[in-house]
């Protein structure tokens, strides 16, 4: 049986069969597992797993479904309240946009990286203004970056000026006062991931929200609608 070791978080776990359950894991090294363990559930449990721990993966077996031999937790990220409700969005947002076994060194590291900085953020806006930081550099990884500096006709964005957001086209000139206007001076600053500019969280979270549809498919996040209240404090 083959085996491989590689460093691992867990996105989510379900019940299977008597005492087992599916895991889902992000790895560095071959990304996104799902993995039978044994022992997590029932009278006889061996090991406890759940989302937001991080550690050691071993991985036996061949095809789709593999079992996990050894899962050493080496860290579990403590979040609470509206951040554990990000830590959440996160984790569903990368199982959702990144295919089973696409490999993305680069966004495991990502995903450690913002889950730490979510135990510290206790304030709803610095939480969004994160979670959008996340959200853009998701894009990129995955080659869907967006310029903030340019229109679609590669002209230099003006900060006077509106724009609208095509998720095929990028920026478009528009008037102010249409629906989905957005000001050049907001798209700058959330270029530059200046979050502390009035307005600039709220808009990238729309716009990022329509870049990320394609990716996401028809049916929506379910960690969405625990973030929903948070829409009234700039994202």
């Amino acid at each position: 049986m083959a085996t491989q070791r590689s460093p691992a978080l867990v996105l989510h776990v379900r019940p299977y069969r008597e005492s087992s359950a599916l895991v889902q894991f992000f790895t560095r090294d071959v990304g996104r597992v799902v993995a039978v363990m044994h022992g997590v559930r029932g009278d006889k449990r061996r090991h406890t797993v759940q989302p937001f721990m991080a550690g050691e993966l071993i991985l036996v077996g061949r095809g789709s479904l593999q079992t996990v031999r050894t899962f050493d937790v080496t860290a579990r990220f403590d979040l609470r309240g509206d951040a554990l409700s990000g830590g959440f969005y996160v984790l569903e947002l990368v199982t959702r946009v990144v295919d089973e076994r696409q490999s993305e060194a680069q966004l495991f590291h990502l995903l450690v990286e913002v889950l730490t900085d979510l135990q510290s953020i206790e304030v709803s806006r610095a939480l969004s203004a994160r979670l959008r930081v996340f959200e853009h550099q998701l894009l990129m990884l995955l080659g869907f970056s967006i310029d903030f500096s340019r229109d679609e006709q590669g002209a230099p964005l003006i900060a006077a000026e509106h724009y609208r957001f095509d998720a095929e086209l990028g920026l478009q000139r528009t008037h102010a006062e249409h629906a989905e206007a957005v000001s050049g001076h907001l798209l700058l600053a959330i270029g530059a991931a200046n979050y502390a500019e009035a307005g600039a969280a709220g808009a990238a979270r729309k716009i990022f929200a329509q870049a990320l549809q394609p990716l996401i498919g028809s049916k929506p996040l379910f960690s969405r609608t625990l973030l929903a209240p948070m829409a009234g404090t700039d994202g």
